[in-house]
């Protein structure tokens, strides 16, 4: 897993560093008010956080700096039954009650790095206008997540930068083109090359069935089936929430395939698939099995993280060679430079060096690609 360059925690003018601990255990308590400051490499579509004490609820704001000042981006909206099953809210899809993702996914092209600076008389400073920061000439891109409301103990174990590329940044493409790299000047300019990267990434995740990027989804609907059922998105990391309509809300189920009562579903990572435990489901939820509320569609909602390691998966250098290739193809549909259809001691034209790209992203794509049996079980050939 890639780690962040910089994790800060502010509360009221007290900072605490948890760089060296943000990977392996920060023990971090966050209260309404608090400010968490993340600083990596490139653009953030997301982090990954673990809890060793969840909270009930909470609600925080993303901002972005853009180079002059925070930019706000929306984290991800779920939809949620309300209380009485009247409606539903439309509410962030990930409140810190456990593992999960905070996720914004495609950035502004404002995006821009900051340089953190100490608060002087007359100058303010960054990343607090009024505050020194731990840790001055930090240039770096910077998240800022504002915690407006935490409600019970929440208390952050650990957090990954989810990254806006993953299989293959701007850099690997300048490298793989013969360019010496992108920016805010270059034709195409950085942001183009990292969208055309972002859309490889996507298309290549929907042509294979299953993502190399850690992703959270959230309030996914499944019908009942007392034999368990099969996720939509893999390969599966962990389950969050697994709620069951009882009537007015959905109850959330205790994870755990132990005996004597402790659990009430689990789930098999290597077929993606949620068992509920049985007979100790049915002796507790007998009524429901019996109710016409657990034969309703999607009587069952779940909260889950999916995805990889991709630096450590035995599938990333194929993978990225097929996004470089992609956006290589891309790149040259809508570029008209000579040197982009130089290869060896040979010339191709610009439509032989497309094709031959294009067909060899495609072939290492079908080696990838994954088909799925409908129904219960889950099978890959």
């Amino acid at each position: 897993m890639k780690i962040c360059d910089r994790v800060w925690h502010l509360r009221a003018a007290a900072w605490l560093d948890k760089t060296a601990t943000s990977y392996s255990g920060m023990a971090l308590s966050v209260v309404t008010g608090d400010i968490l400051f993340l600083a990596v490499s490139d653009w953030l579509a997301g982090a990954l956080f673990y809890t060793a004490l969840a909270a009930t609820d909470a609600d925080y704001a993303v901002d972005i700096w853009n180079g002059e000042e925070w930019s706000p981006v929306l984290p991800e909206f779920a939809f949620e039954a309300t209380v009485g099953g009247a409606g539903y809210t439309w509410k962030q899809a990930y409140d810190f009650n456990g593992h999960g993702v905070a996720y914004w996914g495609r950035n502004p092209d404002v995006w821009r790095v900051g340089t953190s600076t100490n608060a002087v008389a007359g100058a303010g400073g960054f990343p607090v206008d009024t505050i020194s920061p731990p840790t001055a000439g930090i240039t770096k891109y910077w998240v800022r997540i504002t915690f407006s409301s935490v409600t019970g103990a929440l208390t952050l174990d650990k957090v990954f930068p989810l990254f806006y590329n993953t299989y293959a940044s701007a850099n690997h493409v300048a490298q793989f083109m013969g360019w010496r790299g992108f920016n805010d000047f270059t034709t195409p300019e950085g942001a183009i090359v990292r969208h055309a990267i972002r859309a490889a990434e996507d298309w290549l995740d929907n042509y294979c069935r299953k993502s190399w990027r850690i992703r959270g989804a959230f309030r996914e609907g499944y019908d009942f089936n007392s034999y368990g059922f099969l996720l939509r998105n893999r390969p599966v990391l962990f389950v969050n929430r697994l709620g069951l309509w009882q009537g007015t809300h959905h109850e959330t189920m205790v994870q755990g395939r132990g005996g004597g009562g402790q659990g009430d579903y689990f789930l098999d990572q290597y077929r993606n698939m949620v068992y509920f435990m049985l007979p100790s489901f049915r002796l507790r939820y007998y009524s429901f099995l019996l109710s016409r509320y657990i034969r309703q569609p999607a009587s069952v909602i779940v909260d889950y993280v999916y995805g990889t390691d991709f630096e450590t998966h035995r599938q990333a250098q194929t993978v990225t060679h097929i996004v470089l290739r992609t956006v290589g193809a891309d790149l040259v549909r809508n570029a008209d430079d000579t040197g982009l259809s130089s290869s060896g001691l040979d010339v191709l034209s610009k439509a032989e060096k497309v094709e031959s790209w294009t067909q060899v992203a495609m072939d290492r794509a079908d080696e990838l690609r994954e088909v799925f049996m409908t129904g219960l079980g889950m099978g890959g050939w």
